[in-house]
C-alpha cells in the first residue's frame, strides 16, 4: 500500500477544530464540540489527521495542550473505529504513535501508549508488526524519555491485553521481558513499580522467557520486601501472591523465607496498604493444596495475633461511619458486623454464612485490611480447623472482656471468621451459649 500523507486543507482544519474546542468556557465550545463530532463521522480518515496533529506533523508549532487533546481523541476513536482506516492511514497512525513514545513531555509520551493500547483492543499484535520492535528499541534506548515512555506502555498492555503480550512471538518478547527484569533493580521508583505490574500480569499465562528466571525473580522479590518505596513493597506482596497462587512449584524450595517475610510484612510494616496486601497472603495460601502445613502452624501462635490485631476497625473507617450516620447519631456498634448478628441468632444452627453479609455493615466497599484479615483467618480456621483454637481462643476471650468497644468488635468478627471451620471444637466444648449471651450483651 501507498504511504498515506495529510492533506494540507484538511490538516489545517483539524487544528482549527482541535483549537475552537480547546477552550471549555467559550461561548462557542458546545458548537465546536459538535462540529468536530460531523466532520469525524464525515472523514474516516480524521483519525489519522489527529495523529498528525498529536506528532507536530503540522508545517506550524501547535501546543503541547493542543497535541494532548488531538492525542486522546485518537485514542477514544481508535477504541471504537480503527477498522475504518485504510491499510496506510493505519500505517501512519502506528508510526506517528510510535514516534511519540520517546517525546520530552511525559504527558504525552503516556497519551501515545493509551493510544497504542486502543488499537489492540481491535487488533491483535501482529496487526501491528512494528509495535514490539519499537518497544524493545525503546527499552534499550540510552534515551531516559523513550525508556520510561516504552516501559509505561508495556505495563499498560500487561494490564489490558496480558494474553496478548504473553502470547507474542517469543524472539521478540524474551529481550523485552528481559529489560522488564532488569529494572526491578532499577533506582527510580516508577521503573520498579512497573516492573513489578508487568510480571504480575502476565504470570496467569506466564510466558516461556519469564519462567526460565522464576527462581532469580524469586529471591529478586524477597530483596524487594525491604524497599524503601511503599507501592514497591505492596506490589512485591501481589507478585509473591500470585506465584503462590498460579506457580506454587516455584515457590515450594522458598516458602519458609517467603512466609517469613509475608508474616514481617503484615505484622510490622508502615503502610496500611501494605499490611493488606500481605495479609491477602494468607488466605492465598492456605488454598493451596501442598502447603507445609507444619511450617505453618509453627507460626500460628503469632500470625493468629496479628491477624487479630489487623481486624479492628481503623480511624479512617470510624471516620467513615460517622460521615455516613451523622455526626449526631453516634456509632452503634450492633450496625457494624452482620455476621456476628447472624451467629447470635443462629448459634445452634450449623448453617454457613454469605459472605455478602460481611459487605452489608462495612463502611466501605473497598477491599481494606480489616476484610483481608478477616479472611485470613476464615482460610486458616478451614484448613486447620480446632487447631488454631488453642492459639486462638485465650486472645479472643481477653478482647471480649475489654472496655474498648472496638477491641471487643474485632473478636467478634474474628468468631463469625471462624465459626464455620471450628464448629465442632465450638459444639464440643459448648461455646456456642457462651458466645450468644456475650455477642447479646455487646449487641444489645
Amino acid at each position: 500500500a501507498m504511504a498515506w500523507t495529510p492533506e494540507a486543507a484538511s490538516l489545517k482544519y483539524t487544528v482549527e477544530l482541535l483549537t475552537s474546542c480547546a477552550d471549555p468556557v467559550s461561548p462557542g465550545h458546545v458548537a465546536a464540540l459538535q462540529a468536530m463530532e460531523a466532520y469525524r463521522a464525515s472523514h474516516p480518515d480524521f483519525a489519522a489527521y489527529l495523529a498528525a496533529v498529536y506528532a507536530q506533523d503540522y508545517p506550524e508549532p501547535v501546543s503541547g495542550a493542543l497535541r494532548t487533546i488531538a492525542g486522546l481523541q485518537l485514542k477514544n476513536i481508535m477504541a471504537q473505529q480503527s477498522s475504518l482506516l485504510g491499510e496506510g492511514q493505519r500505517a501512519y497512525v502506528q508510526s506517528k504513535t510510535a514516534s511519540m513514545l520517546a517525546d520530552a513531555d511525559r504527558q504525552l509520551r503516556h497519551t501515545a501508549a493509551m493510544v497504542m493500547n486502543s488499537l489492540l483492543m481491535m487488533h491483535e499484535l501482529s496487526s501491528w508488526p512494528g509495535l514490539l520492535p519499537t518497544l524493545r528499541q525503546g527499552l534499550e534506548s540510552q534515551d531516559p524519555n523513550a525508556s520510561e515512555g516504552c516501559l509505561f506502555a508495556v505495563d499498560l498492555i500487561a494490564q489490558d491485553y496480558p494474553n496478548k503480550l504473553a502470547g507474542a512471538d517469543a524472539g521478540m518478547l524474551e529481550p523485552i521481558m528481559n529489560q522488564v527484569l532488569q529494572r526491578t533493580g532499577s533506582s527510580n521508583v516508577a521503573q520498579r513499580c512497573h516492573s513489578l505490574s508487568i510480571i504480575t500480569n502476565l504470570l496467569p499465562n506466564i510466558p516461556a522467557c519469564l519462567r526460565q528466571h522464576m527462581a532469580q525473580l524469586i529471591g529478586v522479590l524477597l530483596t524487594m520486601c525491604q524497599d524503601s518505596s511503599d507501592r514497591v513493597r505492596e506490589l512485591v506482596c501481589d507478585c509473591l501472591d500470585t506465584i503462590v497462587d498460579m506457580h506454587p512449584d516455584y515457590a515450594k524450595s522458598n516458602f519458609e523465607t517467603i512466609i517469613n517475610a509475608m508474616l514481617h510484612l503484615t505484622e510490622h510494616d508502615p503502610s496500611v496498604r501494605v499490611r493488606r496486601a500481605a495479609a491477602d497472603f494468607w488466605g492465598t495460601l492456605c488454598m493451596q493444596t501442598f502447603i507445609p502445613l507444619d511450617l505453618l502452624e509453627a507460626k500460628l501462635p503469632t500470625l493468629l495475633t496479628v491477624l487479630l490485631n489487623g481486624m479492628q476497625y481503623s480511624q479512617e473507617e470510624i471516620d467513615t461511619i460517622h460521615a455516613d450516620e451523622g455526626a449526631d447519631s453516634g456509632i452503634n456498634p450492633a450496625s457494624l458486623n452482620k455476621k456476628a448478628e447472624k451467629l447470635a441468632q443462629e448459634a445452634d444452627d450449623e448453617e454457613e454464612f454469605d459472605d455478602e453479609d460481611d459487605e452489608e455493615g462495612d463502611p466501605e466497599a473497598e477491599w481494606t485490611l480489616r476484610k483481608a484479615s478477616a479472611n485470613g483467618l476464615d482460610e486458616l480456621a478451614n484448613r486447620f480447623n480446632e487447631k488454631i483454637m488453642g492459639p486462638l481462643w485465650p486472645h479472643v476471650q481477653d478482647r471480649m472482656q475489654s472496655e474498648n468497644w472496638l477491641v471487643r468488635e474485632s473478636a467478634i468478627l474474628a468468631i463469625g471468621a471462624v465459626c464455620v471451620g471450628t464448629q465442632d471444637f465450638m459444639m464440643q466444648h459448648n461455646l456456642t451459649q457462651q458466645l450468644v449471651r456475650n455477642i447479646t450483651l455487646y449487641i444489645s
